[in-house]
């Protein structure tokens, strides 16, 4: 499996956290390029900080993937920016596949 080089966008609205109360919320799943898959899980509330949301960026494995874990390496090599907004707070986090989610202070309730 080859990665091509370069830069994928892809955007997604998060409904009403008054809509998803409780619950994780998923993404569509998306392509990066070609074969390589993603999906964004967000949590409106963290366990452990009241004040904080979390945000998991699945791999979503490809054919060759899920039948043989040496591909799996190549995804340790792509980076993903995050950029969260509201309408009163925006931060932007950079995070690598190496990292399992992100913490973002008043992103919760």
């Amino acid at each position: 499996m080859s990665i091509i080089k370069g830069q994928a966008t892809f955007e997604f609205t998060i409904p009403c956290l008054k809509k998803i109360e409780g619950k994780s919320f998923y993404s569509p799943i998306f392509s990066t390029a070609d074969n390589m898959f993603w999906q964004l899980e967000y949590q409106p509330n963290d366990p452990e900080d009241s004040h904080c949301c979390l945000v998991f960026l699945t791999a979503i494995p490809n054919p060759e993937e899920a039948i043989s874990t040496q591909f799996w390496s190549d995804r340790a090599n792509v980076e993903a920016s995050l950029f969260m907004k509201t309408s009163s707070y925006n931060k932007s986090y950079i995070m690598t596949t190496h990292d399992y989610s992100i913490r973002g202070k008043s992103w919760g309730r």
